[in-house]
């Protein structure tokens, strides 16, 4: 497996001899498989979070993260307890990443005044349009090394929350920046580390636990990030409406190496399973409805006194 490397459509047309435009359609095939395999591995991450924190409770965090020496023997007894719960288990991370910036050839230059935060980078000013540059990504990412990536245009509850709730289990440790305040009122072990903790000593400008506090952090998702840019780099440009393809494909590779070719093909025969007792509970539907419907229909022609010109459903 070449993953995190990417697979361009012009390495394969290197590769095989082949037209570019032939290389492309390969490229596109690879990524509408990867694309069919994301919802395997979305229960595969689901079932395991939940089977691994069924009643599980994240103790209660001490730290203050002020600068005397008492908090910070405080901040590290909190920290062992915290790796103590998480022994043999997997810890959950979420964070947004933004992938080709339109930066500030945006509008001119110029500060942005419409959109702001991660939003800001990927959408051209009202002026020139407002149309979209860049892609913004959300990342869940675990300790084990699986991997969701979706393409969103904001960061807004609405937006975010379902994908949360379709990804991760509710008993579920989540551990995030401080840009998900709302996930507490759902996710009862949800922590947050705030990236702009200003310190309080005043030598300095930042807090030395801005990035880990009491053993909250979201540095599977960040080092996640810093590969995710590294090998989209080699695309050159994605454009927005095509992003989530080439995201399924990247999340496949990644998936594939931490779950292995045995989970995936029990997780699909369960899957194709269901499916097969999904389409005949939706068959027996149908016929019930066609039956109920002729009824009707007769029902109705004798009310009014005339001949039902419904046809006879012989029976196999």
């Amino acid at each position: 497996m070449r993953s995190p490397k990417v697979l361009t459509a012009t390495e394969i047309k290197r590769k095989t001899g082949v037209s570019y435009n032939t290389a492309l359609l390969l490229k596109r095939r690879i990524q509408l498989f990867a694309s069919e395999q994301k919802e395997s591995f979305r229960d595969l991450i689901y079932e395991k979070l939940e089977s691994s924190f069924q009643e599980f409770r994240l103790p209660d965090s001490n730290g203050k993260g002020a600068v005397s020496e008492k908090n910070r023997i405080q901040s590290r007894r909190a920290e062992k307890v915290l790796k103590k719960a998480f022994k043999g288990k997997s810890q959950v991370n979420a964070d947004t990443l933004v992938l080709f910036s339109a930066s500030q050839r945006a509008n001119k230059g110029r500060r942005r005044h419409k959109h702001g935060g991660c939003t800001a980078s990927i959408y051209m000013s009202a002026k020139l349009g407002g149309k979209q540059i860049g892609t913004l990504v959300h990342t869940i990412a675990t300790s084990e090394g699986a991997l969701i990536l979706d393409s969103v245009p904001d960061q807004k509850m609405n937006t975010l929350g379902p994908l949360f709730l379709q990804n991760i289990p509710k008993i579920a440790p989540v551990f995030t920046d401080s840009a998900y305040p709302w996930l507490s009122s759902v996710y009862r072990n949800h922590r947050m580390v705030n990236h702009s903790a200003k310190s309080k000593d005043s030598r300095y400008r930042w807090a030395r636990n801005r990035w880990n506090k009491d053993g909250v952090h979201i540095q599977y998702a960040e080092g996640n990030h810093r590969v995710i840019k590294q090998a989209f780099s080699e695309y050159g440009y994605i454009r927005p409406e095509y992003s989530q393809l080439y995201l399924n494909e990247y999340c496949f590779f990644k998936n594939f190496k931490a779950f292995g070719m045995e989970k995936l093909v029990d997780q699909n025969s369960v899957r194709n399973e269901g499916s097969k007792k999904g389409s005949a509970v939706v068959e027996v539907a149908k016929t019930r409805q066609m039956k109920n419907s002729i009824y009707e229909s007769l029902l109705f022609a004798g009310k009014a006194n005339f001949q039902s010109n419904v046809r006879k459903v012989n029976k196999k």
